[in-house]
């Protein structure tokens, strides 16, 4: 949500939410309604509000916190939850301040409680902020739609932004403030719009939804062509020489490292589970040994080239364990899936041109290009808080090119990030292979995780349900989970 900007505009009046997690004994999941516990305006003008997530605090994945149906803001996992609200004309009146709470498991809980601000003093006319709400909003929608915007203010309304998954989609700076968005690339997903009011001092606020986008037509999500799927149901990982579903296992420097886990899957009844640890060293000194020590599953380009100048589609399932540990130096950082280069060819070098990386509490997709003779540029298109205990799906589109490329990337069906008619690989070693082909490659790989020093022992990751596919309209096709039958 983009509160940042919201919180910088200074008020001389601050009310203060607060919804805390009481940890309390017992399992993670249970019946245990949360509940708005108390509700008290200080003689300094600072509200708290408390919510007691009784028996469900330890599988808390988010919280959002309304006022009238405007969102305040937004946290994942972690108490307190705390914001900063300024009061504005909502001074002398009583507001609904409502909680929605998810847990790991999907269940959605709602508190709701009346507050009475009529002993709130009114502010300055300067430090007011507009009032914003939806007009009509439907619920599920598909192809290009039309949204209306209401927004008032005492100082005048200065524009009318609205965002779709926290992307900017249009704005306006007169009444009516009407929007056509098109909604084609979020078919089959959930998208959080808001529109963002701003007046002609600066000041700002918000009103939030989600709307269903619906899928479109299998044909048109599932035009491309399947290249490959696993999804270990197998219950063992075959190379690919024996079984054209199979893998490389690269567990590098590691005596053991790469396992398929019965009993726990996405999807079915198997996943890959692949594991470091400081102390399962195997003796080897190499580059991949005892300073780099990794778990991989690849797919070859031998077996599977990935070409330049093409556009692919990548889905996948990630898990990461609740007890993972966070690195205290982030610059250990943590590479999980990534798209690699060929020896000589483009992306080639150390770091791989497109990966999704942990830098100590967050999830990082970076993205890299230039010149491996020259300078290697990194991008950060996308950053996002470390989900646990929950799986995680992923959905990549790419063209990897040296001046025209593209990266989308979709995580549990919303989209996340976009780069697009820039290049998104760089050059390699030797200009006569300036066309080799990359190849996928699943990972646990923590550079010198040996060397280094680290508060971390071990590591483990859960891989599902790995699907790419090549051409246009792949998204539904590579979908964990999907289904273009």
């Amino acid at each position: 949500m983009k509160i940042n900007s919201y919180l910088r505009a200074i008020s001389l009046q601050l009310i203060c939410i607060c919804i805390c997690s009481i940890n309390l004994p017992g399992l993670a999941h249970a019946s245990g309604q949360p509940a708005i516990t108390s509700s008290k305006l200080s003689s300094a003008g600072s509200l708290s509000v408390e919510v007691n997530t009784g028996s469900i605090a330890n599988s808390i994945a988010e919280v959002k916190l309304f006022i009238n149906n405007t969102k305040v803001g937004e946290k994942d996992f972690y108490a307190p939850y705390i914001w900063n609200w300024k009061a504005g004309n909502y001074a002398g009146n009583t507001v609904v301040a409502r909680a929605v709470v998810f847990d790991r498991y999907g269940k959605r809980y709602e508190v709701s409680r009346v507050i009475d601000l009529s002993q709130a003093t009114t502010q300055p006319s300067g430090t007011y902020v507009p009032r914003v709400s939806f007009k009509g909003l439907p619920k599920t929608v598909s192809g290009k739609v039309n949204i209306e915007v209401e927004a008032s203010d005492p100082k005048g309304i200065g524009a009318v932004n609205l965002y779709a998954s926290n992307v900017l989609v249009g704005k306006d700076t007169s009444e009516p403030y009407t929007f056509n968005w098109n909604s084609t690339a979020y078919a089959g997903s959930t998208v959080d719009v808001e529109a963002v009011a701003i007046n002609k001092v600066g000041n700002r606020s918000s009103i939030a939804a989600d709307i269903d986008v619906e899928a479109t037509r299998q044909s048109n999500q599932c035009g491309a062509k399947l290249l490959f799927k696993s999804d270990f149901e197998t219950g063992s990982i075959r190379h690919p020489s024996q079984n054209p579903d199979g893998w490389s296992k690269h567990n590098m420097g590691l005596k053991h490292g790469i396992e398929v886990k019965r009993g726990f899957a996405r999807s079915g009844n198997y996943s890959a589970k692949l594991f470091i640890d400081r102390n399962d060293w195997n003796g080897t000194n190499t580059l991949q040994g005892i300073g780099n020590p990794r778990a991989q599953l690849a797919k070859t380009n031998q077996y599977l080239p990935l070409q330049m100048e093409t556009e692919y589609w990548m889905g996948v399932s990630t898990y990461i364990p609740s007890d993972w540990q966070n690195e205290k130096n982030i610059g250990n950082n943590v590479t999980l899936w990534q798209f690699h280069g060929t020896k000589g060819g483009p992306g080639e070098g150390a770091a791989p041109p497109l990966s999704l990386d942990i830098k100590g509490n967050k999830f990082v997709i970076a993205n890299r290009f230039g010149n491996v003779s020259e300078r290697v540029t990194a991008r950060n298109i996308w950053t996002g808080n470390l989900e646990k205990g929950r799986w995680v799906d992923w959905v990549v589109r790419v063209k990897f090119s040296l001046t025209n490329g593209y990266i989308r990337v979709w995580k549990n069906g919303n989209k996340i990030a976009e780069v697009s008619g820039v290049q998104t690989i760089y050059r390699g070693k030797d200009a006569s292979r300036i066309n080799s082909p990359l190849y996928m490659i699943l990972s646990l790989y923590k550079p010198k995780f040996v060397q280094q020093p680290s508060n971390v022992k071990n590591h483990t990751i859960y891989y599902d349900e790995f699907r790419l596919a090549q051409g246009q309209n792949g998204k539904q096709q590579v979908t964990p989970a999907g289904n273009c039958n």
